[in-house]
């Protein structure tokens, strides 16, 4: 099942984000993203959250930018990321166009990314702390 994050399930998304370690959002930064107008969204899989994503995007604009998206390791394989993007793609499909950035060397992520149509628009170098490039990736949307 997934629905709207609330600051009552702060605590188990941070307990997701340590998985990322250097890279994880602060706990800061993820209330400010719970109460903010963008969208997050939460997995519940057998009353335990799993995974979760952050949809932004701008009052009068056509644009949003998948911000976040992340699955529990113990999780991963199952379907979740692929139930969790295409309820983001749903919620946002009146919008003219979706952007994301992707680690490099993430190939199942973007072959998620690709498979619902995708494409590689850029890449930014060095966006990682540690150095690493990311691919920056666009999907026209409205009600596709």
């Amino acid at each position: 099942m997934i629905r709207d994050a609330t600051l009552a399930n702060l605590d188990s998304i941070c307990e997701l984000e340590k998985q990322f370690g250097a890279e994880a959002f602060p706990r800061r930064s993820l209330r400010y993203l719970i109460k903010s107008k963008n969208a997050f969204r939460y997995l519940q899989y057998e009353d335990k959250i799993v995974g979760y994503y952050i949809v932004t995007y701008r009052n009068n604009s056509d644009k949003c930018r998948l911000y976040s998206i992340l699955v529990d390791n113990a999780y991963q394989g199952k379907g979740f990321g692929k139930k969790l993007l295409a309820d983001a793609l749903q919620l946002f499909s009146p919008f003219q166009e979706m952007t994301l950035e992707v680690h490099e060397d993430n190939i199942a992520a973007i072959r998620l990314y690709e498979d619902v149509g995708f494409k590689q628009f850029g890449r930014i170098k060095e966006y990682y702390s540690y150095k690493k490039d990311a691919l920056r990736m666009k999907k026209g949307l409205l009600y596709s």
